[in-house]
């Protein structure tokens, strides 16, 4: 019997567009396996936002992170004179994990640019993943140090710059 790709094709979600596949190109998923994904799967959420819609403010309770399936999301502080952008994110990238080692106030808040679709992972299921599967959880928590003290060291680096700006060449 020969397979008609067209057909067979039509009403099958294609693999990149996954859910499995969207958790395993985050950097704090793409060392688990298969099987580790599969149980992921059952233990992240999506979310809908609206352009425009608020994700959280700063001062919020933080409870996990957001990986973006689709849209964009603006990281952004706001002064009493003005909101000032932090970030633009887009598919593929991924805010807010410091919320899954410690229920800590979210440092900025985040916002929808346009219709966007968030998966989220949050700290009671990351907490479920580990006692569930302690290997896969071990993994995806050294992954979340990884990715943490990274971000930590250019932070420093960019206070360190603005501290001890570079001195000209006309200077030196």
């Amino acid at each position: 019997m020969s397979r008609n790709t067209f057909w067979g094709n039509i009403f099958k979600k294609r693999e990149e567009d996954s859910l499995r596949h969207l958790l395993k190109r985050s950097p704090l998923f793409h060392d688990l396996k298969s099987r580790e994904l599969a149980l992921l799967e059952k233990l992240v959420y999506p979310r809908y936002y609206r352009a425009g819609e608020v994700i959280f403010e700063r001062g919020d309770r933080g409870a996990g992170m957001y990986i973006i399936s689709y849209g964009s999301v603006k990281i952004f502080v706001k002064t009493e004179e003005q909101e000032v952008e932090l970030a633009v994110l887009g598919k593929d990238d991924f805010f807010g994990e410091v919320a899954l080692v410690g229920e800590l106030s979210r440092t900025a808040s985040a916002k929808a640019l346009e219709d966007t679709e968030l998966i989220g992972f949050f700290r009671p299921e990351l907490l479920e993943l580990i006692a569930r599967n302690p290997a896969a959880g071990v993994k995806v928590l050294l992954r979340l140090a990884e990715v943490l003290g990274t971000r930590l060291n250019r932070a420093n680096e960019e206070i360190m710059n603005m501290k001890f700006p570079l001195k000209s060449i006309e200077e030196v």
